[in-house]
């Protein structure tokens, strides 16, 4: 039974292939041309997930992050100083007032561009150093897979995610649990995978969270 069933099989697929061949040589085209054609476009379309994959999405992440770091680090301009310079404390004092000011306006050129920026991570001397993102309770893990500009990417974005207690937004919390990627180029949240290095661990000792 195994036997004849196999057999008709192979003469399905064999009429098939006639049926084919011969509907292909009734339109004028040589199958072969067709086959060829078929494979190129089977190509050129693998090649270009490659090229999206592996070079554009990787080159849009790190314009995004670029662009992020330049609002949040670039220099600030005309910020006012209200104490004298007169004295070291004054100074200081200015020093204080004027990284405070600058935080403020860097975060709402932040948030101008994205109202859901809710803070900044940073381990000095790695490549840490995002944004960090609250998606709204609707979508508590959009930013899993969309950059900081809400652009889709498997980059994903750093956000903070309770997903028991749906906090919401600008709620104060004793514990912050911030969630993302460890990308294999060494992105994201890939520098904390290094802290299993004592050394490592006594090189960059802080992480910072503002």
């Amino acid at each position: 039974m195994r036997g004849n069933s196999m057999r008709l099989l192979r003469l399905t697929w064999r009429n098939f292939q006639s049926l084919w061949v011969k509907g292909i040589a009734l339109k004028g085209r040589n199958p072969v041309r067709v086959l060829f054609a078929g494979s190129l476009a089977a190509f050129l379309l693998c090649a270009g997930l490659l090229f999206y994959q592996l070079v554009f999405q990787p080159a849009q992440a790190k314009s995004g992050i670029a662009a992020a770091r330049s609002l949040y680090h670039g220099p600030v301009q005309n910020v006012p100083s209200t104490r004298s310079a007169d004295s070291a404390a004054s100074d200081t004092s200015a020093a204080e007032e004027q990284t405070k000011e600058k935080e403020k306006l860097s975060f709402s050129e932040l948030r101008a561009q994205n109202p859901d920026v809710e803070g900044w991570v940073t381990i000095p001397g790695t490549e840490l150093d995002y944004p960090v993102l609250q998606a709204p309770d609707s979508s508590p893990d959009f930013y899993l897979n969309h950059d900081w500009l809400c652009n889709s990417s498997k980059y994903g974005s750093i956000f903070a995610y309770s997903p028991d207690a749906k906090v919401p937004k600008n709620t104060t919390q004793k514990n912050t649990i911030l969630y993302g990627h460890s990308m294999k180029d060494g992105t994201m949240f890939a520098a904390l995978l290094k802290y299993d290095s004592l050394d490592f661990y006594r090189s960059h000792p802080l992480v910072q969270f503002q």
